[in-house]
């Protein structure tokens, strides 16, 4: 993500496999370092959670 966002707004989601807590921190450190004008969290469908495995984390991200 460093090498993708240089300046400017950004959005950014994460998404977690039963892993509320850590998206949560994920969240907020992704938010801070980066400015974020907005930042999703959410859970991963039951079957991305079943195919990834508990505690997992994405992140997706965008520049205006």
């Amino acid at each position: 993500m460093r090498e993708k966002v240089d300046s400017g707004p950004v959005h950014i989601a994460v998404v977690h496999a039963y892993a509320k807590d850590a998206a949560e921190e994920l969240a907020q450190t992704v938010k801070e370092e980066f400015g974020a004008v907005e930042v999703w969290t959410s859970e991963f469908s039951p079957l991305m959670g079943y195919s990834t495995g508990t505690g997992t984390l994405g992140l997706a991200f965008y520049k205006e």
